[in-house]
């Protein structure tokens, strides 16, 4: 059994063949000279049959089989292929496979034997039958059809560097020298090259910005375009309009402001990067008079108050030079200056002082606290609109295009919200769940009547106790002598307890005789008082 199983390989061989299989090209190296395939790498049929050797291997090592169990196997593979490659029909290689793997085939084969278990059969059934089976006729071409083989034989013609003379090279000095430019130019052009990419990414960031910017502004004009359907939205479109305009407007007044600033900032730039000669002697001008021997143009492009500044900073130097006290400086000027240096500083992406940080806070402060005041600028136009349409439209008069906008919208509003709320209380009375805008309604519509102190959706004779401790009182009214009055039957955790005690007051007083028609929030055959009948001779 042991000589017929080792036929191809030693059982030592195959463990070392196993050990390389991390690298592939040792591995098939190792298994071609095993199986004397040595011209496996420029002859197809020996690459084919090492291809097939390695594939059978492989598949025996995923299925866990051990050394001897994988002999076998391969013996069953290369038993098949050789019947193959000799001739022989495909019903008589799939016959010879069958009869192998059922010679070998037991209930419980053992660990490392040479025979398989059923399902271990199975498995190579599958692995034959997408292999060499599925391909059985190609196999037979390759192996029995002559080739024509071409060899071709070219001539390459190599040239080797000349080595310079020694008086040629280069001195260690030279050569440092050269390594250090070429470092130097190597540098240069990475950091040129980083520049671009930044640039590059900066302005496709730009245009991003710039891109997404005219999106906004495109989808807010639609939007402002579009006819309003309901009061909400009439509103919200006039608001949005109205501020749209002042932004416009602000836009383009701090786009002239910034455009002025900056002006002056290059004027400034410039007069210090080039300034303009001045003599030995100093001359001296008199008390509040402007500096004599300045340059003039520096007065020429500050203006207003900047000017102003300027002059004062300019002798307050000039006082500290000739020894005498400094002029004061307005405060308001000097904080408009930190404030225009901070935002100036701001756009650039600049750090601020303590002082310019605590003069742009204070500035968007104020400007928060502006927009506050807007918004509620813009509710009390809100109101304003609503209350103008309604009283027109009360008092018949002829309305504007705007304010008949929006009173339809009410109108509209009104109803769907009345419809709404409707559908929402039948819900709740039957126990039903309610959608969110359905929920919504109907809890606006409950804190309303809490705060008001009203009875909405209450049983009859039921009202709600303002105390704010949920609880409700029940009365019911009465006539005596022609003078309406009502009687105050008690109060009660809930609503439905109340409105029994209005029912059993209503009972007694029908009963009585002392009202002509019973009315009830329940029907009254519940009620144990309830005898169906009038007594006769009742009086209030």
């Amino acid at each position: 059994m042991t000589q017929d199983l080792w036929v191809h390989f030693t059982q030592e061989q195959l463990t070392e063949y196993l050990g390389l299989l991390k690298d592939p090209d040792a591995a098939a190296g190792f298994l071609a000279g095993v199986l004397q395939l040595d011209d496996y790498r420029f002859n197809a049929r020996q690459a084919i049959l090492l291809d097939y050797a390695s594939y059978a291997i492989d598949f025996a090592v995923k299925q866990g089989y051990g050394p001897t169990r994988t002999a076998s196997w391969y013996n069953v593979a290369h038993a098949v292929l050789q019947s193959c490659i000799a001739g022989a029909p495909f019903s008589v290689g799939e016959a010879q496979f069958k009869g192998l793997m059922l010679q070998l085939v037991r209930p419980r084969p053992g660990t490392d034997t040479p025979h398989f278990s059923p399902d271990q059969v199975a498995a190579a059934a599958g692995f034959m039958a997408r292999g060499l089976l599925r391909h059985y006729r190609l196999y037979q071409h390759v192996f029995s059809t002559e080739q024509a083989h071409t060899e071709y034989t070219a001539e390459l013609e190599v040239e080797t560097p000349v080595v310079p003379s020694f008086e040629a090279a280069l001195s260690q000095a030279e050569w440092d020298a050269a390594q250090e430019q070429r470092r130097a130019e190597a540098e240069a052009a990475a950091k040129a090259a980083e520049e671009a990419a930044v640039a590059a990414a900066e302005a496709e960031a730009r245009a991003a910005e710039e891109e997404a910017r005219r999106a906004e502004e495109e989808a807010r004009a639609a939007d402002l375009a579009r006819k309003p359907a309901t009061l909400e939205e009439a509103i919200n479109q006039l608001v949005a309009v109205r501020l749209e305009a002042e932004r416009v407007a602000l836009a383009e007044t701090f786009k002239g402001k910034e455009a002025e600033l900056l002006s002056k900032i290059a004027a400034l730039e410039e007069g210090r990067a080039n300034p303009k000669p001045q003599s030995g002697k100093k001359r001296l001008a008199p008390p509040g008079a402007p500096p004599l021997g300045r340059p003039s143009s520096r007065h020429r492009t500050l203006g207003g108050a900047s000017v102003a500044a300027a002059r004062k900073a300019q002798q307050a130097a000039d006082g500290a030079e000739e020894g005498a006290a400094p002029p004061k400086v307005d405060g308001r000027v000097v904080q408009r200056a930190i404030k225009r240096s901070a935002a100036q500083k701001v756009r650039a992406g600049l750090e601020l002082t303590e002082e310019e940080a605590r003069s742009y806070e204070a500035s968007v402060a104020g400007g928060m606290a502006a927009g506050a005041r807007l918004r509620a600028a813009v509710q009390k136009v809100k109101g304003a609109l609503v209350r103008a349409a309604a009283q027109k439209a009360k008092a018949g008069l002829e309305l504007t295009a705007e304010e008949a906008r929006v009173y339809e919208a009410t109108k509209a509003g009104g109803i769907a919200g009345g419809a709404v709320n409707r559908a929402a209380a039948q819900k709740v009375a039957e126990g039903a769940p309610l959608s969110p805008k359905e929920a919504s309604f109907y809890k606006t519509t409950q804190m309303a009547g809490m705060k008001t102190g009203g009875k909405r959706d209450l049983p009859r004779g039921v009202y709600p106790i303002k105390s704010g401790r949920n609880r409700y009182y029940a009365r019911i009214g009465i006539h005596t002598g022609g003078v309406k009055r009502s009687q105050y039957l008690g109060s009660f955790d809930t609503p439905e307890e109340a409105a029994r005690a209005f029912d059993e007051a209503a009972i007694r007083r029908w009963q009585a005789g002392l009202v002509p028609e019973l009315v009830t929030n329940y029907p009254p055959e519940g009620y144990p008082g309830y005898t169906g009948g009038v007594e006769q001779g009742g009086q209030e």
